[in-house]
């Protein structure tokens, strides 16, 4: 009701929701990637293996949905740059999946996890993780909008907050 016509999806009930609610609209997976070398994982919060990705699109599609792109985040605080090449190649086998369904998607949405230092260790640059992505898109069987979120590396440092403990109570 309010404009939005591009959702998430990442099982049958939310393509039945949306069907019921958005019908028509554009709607893009989220696909479970590897987070092996993250700190943090997401995958217990969002995301469809790759194994069931195909068939969940096309559901989507035989619903009157409109598949338009794939989404995946390679965990938060990733600690090695080819985190982002080995997704974006589970995706790409998802791509050429769908492309022999005639389903041909407009982007990939390669999310965040870009680590920032706090003062514990190394972290990849940017920079390399950047030539990682681009080696990577380049293997996709076509071209796509790329889509990225950078989040934690923009704001990690926003603010410092010191704090001294006075007392603790138990």
């Amino acid at each position: 009701k309010q404009g939005v016509r591009r959702f998430a999806f990442d099982s049958e009930q939310e393509l039945d929701k949306l069907t019921e609610l958005a019908p028509g609209s554009d709607v893009y997976m989220r696909l479970a990637v590897s987070e092996s070398g993250s700190r943090f994982s997401m995958s217990e919060k969002f995301g469809v293996s790759s194994d069931q990705a195909a068939r969940l699109a096309l559901k989507a599609k035989e619903l009157g949905l409109n598949v338009v792109g794939i989404a995946f985040h390679v965990g938060s605080q990733a600690e090695n740059s080819g985190q982002w090449r080995t997704a974006i190649a589970e995706a790409s086998s998802v791509i050429r999946e769908l492309e022999d369904f005639g389903v041909k998607l407009d982007f990939l949405n390669i999310g965040g996890g870009f680590p920032e230092s706090y003062l514990d260790g190394s972290i990849p640059a940017l920079a390399d993780i950047a030539e990682e992505v681009k080696d990577a898109m380049e293997a996709l069987p076509y071209a796509m909008k790329l889509y990225v979120e950078p989040g934690r590396r923009l704001v990690a440092n926003s603010a410092t907050l010191t704090t001294r403990v006075i007392a603790r109570l138990e």
